[in-house]
């Protein structure tokens, strides 16, 4: 274990005095976990969303949105006849890109630079995926026509990991993930709350295209899809999670080093101990969630014997530092 800390000390060091080369990692980092975000993103749709056999999913966000086009597409050009399943494929991964482009300039105006190219990648990647994935790999899964739940909750999953990894590595999976990331950065509240949303005018339109009454218990499962996306993006998304720490504590210093090693203020309340009335300080201090490890970290190296307390934040309203998407 110690030889573990040293390497991984040494290893911080080093990057710490090599800038470019720490920079040039962090790129082929968020590459990579770009690529498998694309790939759970594309591999769900083809799978379980939309695949080869039965009526689809509506998957939501900009990929939803194409699958209203493409219905659309039909009722104009075929007279409500289905296109084949490769030009569909085709039509959504086109579709998928250039929808995109106007919420790269929003991305790029109001979020960050490096945010909004890294989206980009994440969907050209996408959309390369969702044409290029063989029918063999897509079919694997040996889903009837009734599996609708089934297929809801795996290509929850899938598109849930996709977005999570996505906004872990500093960007987004393109859409209305980017609606979203800007909105609850801006409100200090969840992501998934938002996705549901807008996901939901989606499912409606879809809908109705696809015809009510053929299509309304089917457009339930894909209500249990959205769902199960949003559930799993708000476990995994850190960054507006917010959490409450109390620590009770003889030290003195305490509040300032927490301060001195965290970006947020706290409040201090004197207090006595009941049992034996000697005097305490009781501190309050809003974190992020990704945040919890190293204040717990730093209040026990100061107090090893401090009582703290962990509670989950559902709003928060004031002033509040987050770290800046770049």
């Amino acid at each position: 274990m110690k030889l573990l800390k040293k390497i991984y000390k040494n290893c911080n060091n080093y990057l710490y005095e090599h800038s470019k080369f720490r920079l040039f990692l962090d790129y082929l980092v968020t590459l990579f976990f770009s690529l498998i975000s694309a790939f759970c993103f594309a591999y769900g749709f083809r799978a379980f969303i939309a695949p080869n056999i039965g009526d689809p999913l509506i998957s939501g966000g900009v990929s939803g949105f194409s699958q209203v086009l493409i219905r659309l597409g039909e009722i104009i050009f075929h007279n409500s006849n289905e296109f084949s399943n490769a030009t569909k494929n085709n039509l959504q991964a086109i579709l998928y890109f250039v929808i995109n482009i106007p919420l790269f300039f929003l991305a790029f105006s109001k979020i960050g630079k490096r945010f909004a190219i890294f989206s980009m990648i994440n969907v050209v990647l996408v959309s390369i995926l969702i044409a290029a994935i063989p029918d063999s790999w897509a079919n694997v899964f040996s889903l009837n026509d009734d599996a609708f739940l089934e297929r809801a909750i795996f290509a929850g999953l899938l598109t849930g990991i996709s977005t999570a990894l996505a906004v872990r590595f500093g960007h987004s999976a393109g859409g209305v993930d980017i609606i979203s990331i800007y909105i609850s950065s801006k409100t200090h509240s969840s992501m998934g709350k938002y996705l549901l949303i807008f996901n939901a005018i989606i499912i409606l339109s879809f809908t109705f295209l696809k015809g009510p009454k053929e299509y309304a218990n089917k457009a339930l499962y894909s209500i249990v899809y959205l769902f199960v996306v949003s559930r799993v993006v708000d476990a995994l998304c850190l960054r507006n999670k917010k959490l409450q720490l109390q620590i009770i504590t003889e030290s003195e210093e305490m509040a300032q080093i927490l301060i001195t090693n965290l970006p947020h203020s706290c409040t201090i309340v004197d207090g006595k101990g009941a049992y034996k009335g000697t005097p305490r300080k009781i501190i309050y201090m809003d974190v992020s969630a990704s945040e919890i490890k190293t204040a717990v970290k730093v209040a026990r190296e100061v107090d090893s014997k401090a009582f703290i307390s962990v509670l989950h934040v559902h709003n928060l309203y004031g002033r509040f530092y987050l770290k800046p998407i770049k």
